[in-house]
């Protein structure tokens, strides 16, 4: 009995699969930068809006 081995058509070369990994690699590093600058962004907008509730409170409390 022997084993068959799928053929050497169906794989991709070596630069190939090396231009491959590089692509993940970049839209997986695209994706972490774009999720990165939301969490900074969200956190300015945070602390922008802590700091000027209170004075807005109290402008309408006169």
């Amino acid at each position: 009995m022997t084993t068959e081995k799928t053929p050497k058509k169906d794989r991709l070369t070596a630069s190939q699969a090396r231009a491959a990994r590089r692509d993940r690699q970049s839209a997986k590093n695209k994706i972490k930068g774009w999720l990165i600058t939301l969490a900074v962004s969200l956190v300015a907008i945070l602390l922008i809006l802590g700091l000027i509730a209170p004075m807005l409170s109290s402008f309408s409390g006169n």
